[in-house]
C-alpha cells in the first residue's frame, strides 16, 4: 500500500493541470490498463504454490505516465501490478517503446509494485516458478507475457496521445512516525 500511495502522490505533484488557457512548458498524459489475466495462471511470489490461482478478487493495472519538456523531449514511468519483470522483459518492452515512439532506454522507469498476488512473469524467478510449471503452463505463461507487454506498449502510446499542458511540481518532506 505504501508503493501504491506514493506513487498516487508522485503523479498528483507532477500531473497537476495548468487553469484552462494558459501556456505551460511541460506537457503529461497518463493511462492505465487492465493486466489481469483471463484464465487462471500460476502466482509468482512464493515457491510452495501447489496450484494456479483459482479466481481474481481485484484487477493488476499497468499505469504510464508520459512526461514532455519545452523542446519535446519526453520520459516515461510505467507501474506494473506485477512481483517483477526480468532483463530480457525489460528490454523488449523498451525496444518497442523505441521502435514505436522514438523512446530511448534512459527516457523509460519501469516499476512494479511486487505484489504476490499476480502471475508468474515470463523467466523473472524462472527457478520459482517457470521451470517448475508443466510445459503447458509455460505455454500459458509466455501466451500472458505476449500479449501483457503488447498492451504495456500500446499503454504508453495512449498516455502520449493524451499529453496536455500540465505543471511540474514538487516538494520535500518528513515523516516522523
Amino acid at each position: 500500500m505504501n508503493q501504491r500511495r506514493l506513487i498516487a502522490t508522485t503523479i498528483l505533484l507532477i500531473f497537476t493541470a495548468v487553469a484552462q488557457g494558459a501556456e505551460s512548458a511541460w506537457k503529461a498524459g497518463a493511462a492505465k490498463v487492465a493486466i489481469t489475466p483471463e484464465e487462471p495462471m500460476w502466482m509468482a511470489g512464493y515457491a510452495s504454490r501447489t496450484q494456479p490461482a483459482d479466481g481474481k478478487l481485484t484487477e493488476l493495472w499497468a499505469k504510464a505516465l508520459v512526461i514532455e519538456d519545452h523542446d519535446g523531449k519526453r520520459g516515461v514511468v510505467l507501474t506494473l501490478d506485477l512481483v517483477g519483470i526480468d532483463r530480457t522483459l525489460s528490454l523488449a518492452i523498451c525496444d518497442a517503446l523505441k521502435e514505436q515512439y522514438g523512446l530511448q532506454r534512459e527516457q523509460v522507469v519501469i516499476c512494479t509494485s511486487h505484489t504476490h498476488s499476480g502471475p508468474v512473469v515470463g523467466r523473472n524467478l524462472a527457478p520459482l516458478h517457470y521451470l517448475r510449471l508443466a510445459e503447458s503452463q509455460q505455454r500459458a505463461v509466455d501466451s500472458w507475457v505476449a500479449t501483457f507487454q503488447k498492451q504495456v506498449v500500446a499503454l504508453v502510446g495512449e498516455a502520449i496521445r493524451k499529453l496536455v499542458p500540465s505543471e511540474l511540481t514538487w516538494g520535500s518532506g518528513k515523516a516522523t512516525f
